[in-house]
Parts: structure tokens; sequence; C-alpha cells
């Protein structure tokens, strides 16, 4: 005889990491970090890496995202990742900071 069940399924694999996974993968590839960073910098990654997918996001995803209770923590580094993500490379898009050219 079965008996209906119904159960969450927890796992790693969800945005809200995967957003961090990214950001580290960038991170890491980058040249900004000293010799003193880099390896926690690497190990954060590692431990990602084995549970989440690392697949490129920009840092409009950090933006807008709900955050409950049980996702408060993520908010923070979220804010820390759209840091790192903006600033982490040239663009083909015409900047709005006070230094953009006005052609």
């Amino acid at each position: 005889m079965d008996l209906p069940c119904t159960y969450e399924d927890h796992t790693a694999d969800i945005e809200d990491n995967r957003i961090l996974s990214w950001t580290l993968f960038v991170i890491v590839r980058s040249s900004s970090l000293t010799g003193r960073e880099l390896p926690n910098v690497r190990q954060a990654y590692r431990t990602l890496q084995g549970a989440v997918q690392t697949y490129p996001v920009g840092p409009e995803s950090c933006v807008g995202r709900t955050y409950n209770r049980l996702n408060a923590d993520y908010e923070p580094m979220h804010a820390l990742c759209r840091f790192f993500l903006n600033n982490s490379g040239p663009t083909h898009e015409r900047g709005t900071g006070p230094c953009s050219p006005s052609w």
C-alpha cells in the first residue's frame, strides 16, 4: 500500500548561492586581490563549487530580490556581490557617472 507523502527537498543549488558562486569566480579571476585575501576567496569559491552550479549572472540579479527571515543573511552579501559585479570589468554601455563623456 502506497501512502501519499509530500516533503521539501532542501538543496544548496539555489539562485541566492549561484549569485555568490559567480561573484567569487569573478573575484578569483581578477587581479585585484592581494596574497592575503586570495586563499580565503578561493576556499569560499571551492566550497560553493561542490554544491552550486556556477553560471554568469549580472549585477541586476542582486537587485529587487525578496528577503525574509529565512534568507535575510543573503541581503548584505548580495549587496557586496552587486558592487563587485558592477565594477568587475569594462562594459559596452555608456556610464552615468560624473566622469562619463558627454558626447
